[in-house]
C-alpha cells in the first residue's frame, strides 16, 4: 500500500467519524437526513465506502436543513463548524459543509489553481419541494438552473473564454450582483414549495447538472442503512434512489473512472486548518 493509499484511508475514517457524530446529532435534535450519492452507492454495494471515494455526501429537506443552519452553533461539538454561503467567504456553493477544525485539508479551488484551505468535510445537501404537479415542477427547476448559472458567472467557475456578444453582456450583468445575492434569491425560490407538502423533490440548489426530479415517496421515511458497524439513515425506496442516479449501480465502473472527482493538494488531520501555512506546504512541494 502506497502512502496516497494510506492516507485516502485515514480521510476516509475521519470522515465515517464525523458521520458517526453527525447521526448521532440528528437523532437527539429529530433532523431528517439520508446518505446520498456515492455515499449511499458505497453503503450498499461495498458496506463501506467506495474504495476510491473520499467524500461524504447526505441531504435534508430543506425544512431540516434550514433548522440546521439555524442551531448549528449550539447543537455541533465545538471541534466542527458549518460553513455556508452566509458565513464563509468567497463561497459559491449552494449547499453547506460541515468542517472538522482540527484538521486541514487543502484542495485546488477554480480554474486559476487557487487553493481553497479548510477541515474535512461532509457536504449537506439541501432537499427542496418541488410541489404537486410535475409540469411545475420542471418549470420550478429551470429557473433553479437560471439562478445557479447567475451564481456561477460571478465566479471563477466561468473561465475566460470568447463567447457571443449578447453571451458576454448578460454575465457582466450578472457580476453587478454579487454571489450571496444570487444565492438568496435562489433559496427564496425553492423555499416557496414546502417539502413536507409537495408530491415531487429535486435537490435543484446544487448544480446546473443536477435536474432529476423525484416522487417524494423514494425519500420517504428514513430507512436505516449498515455502513460499516453502524446503522444510519438512507431514502426509503434505495434501489429506485439509485437506480435513477446510476442507473445499473452494482456494476463496477472501468478502471480509469475509479478515482476521486476532487483535487485535493494536502490532507493533515491532526493539524487545525486555521494554524495551516500555504507558503510552507508550497515550499516543501518546491524541494521535493
Amino acid at each position: 500500500m502506497n502512502n496516497k493509499d494510506t492516507i485516502l484511508l485515514q480521510l476516509q475514517d475521519c470522515l465515517y467519524q464525523m458521520l458517526v457524530e453527525f447521526d448521532s446529532i440528528c437523532k437527539e435534535h429529530n433532523l431528517r437526513y439520508y446518505l446520498a450519492y456515492g455515499s449511499l452507492l458505497g453503503a450498499v454495494r461495498h458496506g463501506d465506502f467506495i474504495p476510491w471515494d473520499d467524500d461524504l455526501d447526505v441531504v435534508m429537506p430543506r425544512e431540516d436543513y434550514d433548522r440546521l443552519l439555524k442551531t448549528y452553533k449550539e447543537i455541533l461539538p465545538s471541534h466542527y463548524d458549518l460553513h455556508n454561503y452566509n458565513n464563509t467567504p468567497n463561497y459559491f456553493l449552494s449547499f453547506a459543509k460541515i468542517v472538522n477544525t482540527d484538521t486541514t485539508l487543502v484542495e485546488i479551488a477554480n480554474k486559476k489553481n487557487d487553493y481553497r484551505v479548510g477541515g474535512v468535510y461532509i457536504d449537506i445537501f439541501p432537499l427542496d419541494g418541488m410541489g404537486n404537479c410535475i409540469r411545475s415542477a420542471r418549470l420550478r427547476t429551470k429557473k433553479a438552473t437560471i439562478y445557479r448559472i447567475m451564481i456561477d458567472s460571478t465566479t471563477d467557475m466561468f473561465e475566460d473564454k470568447k463567447r457571443a456578444l449578447w453571451k458576454q453582456l448578460i454575465i457582466n450583468i450578472t457580476r453587478l450582483f454579487n454571489t450571496q445575492k444570487w444565492q438568496n434569491r435562489l433559496a427564496r425560490h425553492l423555499r416557496k414549495k414546502s417539502f413536507n407538502k409537495s408530491k415531487y423533490v429535486s435537490m435543484s440548489a446544487t448544480s446546473t447538472k443536477d435536474k432529476k426530479i423525484v416522487k417524494k415517496e423514494i425519500f420517504g421515511e428514513p430507512k436505516k442503512i449498515k455502513f460499516r458497524e453502524h446503522y444510519f439513515y438512507a431514502p426509503q425506496m434505495i434501489d429506485e434512489y439509485l437506480k435513477t442516479e446510476y442507473g445499473d449501480y452494482m456494476q463496477l465502473p472501468p478502471i480509469e473512472k475509479r478515482c476521486s472527482h476532487h483535487n485535493f493538494v494536502y490532507i493533515d488531520l491532526n493539524l487545525p486548518f486555521e494554524k495551516f501555512d500555504v507558503k510552507d506546504m508550497e515550499r516543501k512541494q518546491l524541494r521535493k
